[in-house]
Order: C-alpha cells, then structure tokens, then sequence
C-alpha cells in the first residue's frame, strides 16, 4: 500500500527514472484503489514528491467516497454526453475569450479538429486517431487547382489547438487523461519546424548579380 513502480530500479535510481508511479489504498470495507497516478490525474507525475500528492488525493476520494478508477474527480455521465464540438464550444466560451491574446482566431484554427471529430465524444478519442489526423493534415491537398503540401507549421498548429482544448477538460475534471499522454509520456509530438528561410532569386536579381560579376571579372 502506497506510492510505487513497475521498474527493477531501486532508491534514488527508482524516483529518477522515467517509469510511471502507482498508487495503492485500501480502505476496510471497500475494493483497493489501484492505479497509475499519472492516468487518474491527468498530470505529468514526474517526481516523488507530485507522486505523493496524487495518492493524497487517491486517498482522499476513497474516504470519501467518490473515488472512480477512470480519473480524479471524473463520472460516466461528466464525459459521456459532451462531444468535441461542445466541448470547444465551452472552452471559448469559459477560457478562450477571455484569456487569449487573440480569441477572434480561435474559431479558424479549432476548424480542422472540429471537422475531425467535432461530433464525436470527447471520452471515445483515441490517441491512435490522433495520430492518424496527424498524417492526413499533412498530405497534399488541392487548392485552386494546385497540389500542394501543407507545411509543418500549420499542421502543428491544428494539432497544439487539439491539445490545449483536450487539457483544459482534463483540468475541468470533464476527462480522466489527456490521449496526448501515456504513462505519464507524450504520446503525440509535433513534427520539427525548420524556420529557415529558402528563397529563390528572381529574374532582375540574376541578371543584376550576374552583369556585377562580369564587372569584376573585366577589372
């Protein structure tokens, strides 16, 4: 009974590791209370000490009563009925506009995860789904006619707008984890961004570079 991992580590190599902390109570009267503190918080557990004040909390919830394997603070009927269009639909209206440097914009950049699972419920996204959204915004789409390839940018835009709003319900006590983590561990990374410029010249500069070269050149 208590805090513990899953690892052959042991002493100050086992609370430095990366594996996840558990935690186990048993109360007279009532089933142990099980689980990875890191699910049931829906935080990062990193540390003994974050460890120990998530199974304070474990604790706590079985005294009370209210203790629910799936997450901290979180019931069937919390996540059941709130598909991801209300919840974005919560988040701007309880956060977004109010918190936000620029809230106008929320609504174009929330439009691909709306169109990806706007109808589905917020406790049935997957962090596969994810994934697999995040390898169709990046291929080529049509646009006037024209294929291209979404850049990295703004896939990675879609995606951090799906985090944050997926967070925030896991903050509110609407989900248990966010999809965006497992084990304690991101499970979803954005893709790397090279912000380097590449430009070609135009036509005028070649031919201005190159009638310079031809002075040097005759010098």
């Amino acid at each position: 009974m208590g805090i513990y991992k899953r690892c052959s580590h042991r002493g100050r190599e086992r609370d430095r590791c990366t594996d996840p902390w558990y935690g186990s109570y048993k109360l007279p009267g009532h089933p142990r209370a099980k689980v990875s503190l890191g699910k049931w918080t829906g935080e990062e557990i990193e540390t003994k000490g974050q460890a120990q004040a998530a199974f304070d909390d474990l604790k706590a919830a079985v005294r009370a009563g209210t203790f629910d394997p799936r997450g901290r603070g979180v019931t069937a009927a919390q996540a059941a009925g709130l598909t991801f269009n209300q919840l974005a639909d919560e988040y701007y209206e309880k956060y977004a506009q109010l918190r936000l440097a620029r809230p106008t914009g929320f609504g174009a950049r929330v439009k691909p995860a709306r169109d990806a699972f706007g109808p589905l419920l917020i406790a049935q996204i997957r962090t596969t789904m994810i994934e697999d959204w995040q390898l169709r915004l990046a291929q080529p789409r049509s646009l006037h006619g024209v294929s291209r390839v979404p850049s990295t940018a703004t896939v990675n835009r879609a995606i951090a707008e799906l985090r944050r709003i997926l967070n925030w319900a896991v903050r509110r006590d609407l989900l248990p984890a966010t999809p965006f983590r497992k084990g304690g561990l991101a499970a979803i990374k954005l893709d790397h961004e090279d912000n380097q410029r590449d430009r070609r010249i135009s036509d005028a500069e070649e031919e201005m570079l190159l009638a310079f070269a031809l002075q040097f050149c005759e010098r």
